[in-house]
């Protein structure tokens, strides 16, 4: 999986809790490196991070689709 890029709502403290950064904990987490906890951390963050910049997209796709039909 891609490093993370775009931050959540919730980096800052995942951040606090494990002493990592996201970015570090993502590489960690490729390497199989991490306790079982915190790997399941790690996956629940991606997964929220996937969805936010689904969410994104899709938000974006339709304001311009809006956008062409107002036309």
């Amino acid at each position: 999986m891609p490093i993370h890029k775009d931050p959540t709502g919730i980096d800052d403290r995942i951040e606090a809790v494990t002493g990592n950064s996201v970015e570090a904990l993502w590489r960690l987490d490729d390497s199989n490196l991490l306790t079982e906890p915190v790997a399941r951390l790690v996956h629940a963050h991606r997964a929220l991070a996937k969805a936010q910049a689904t969410l994104t997209f899709n938000r974006t796709l339709l304001q311009r689709l809006m956008g062409r039909i107002g036309s």
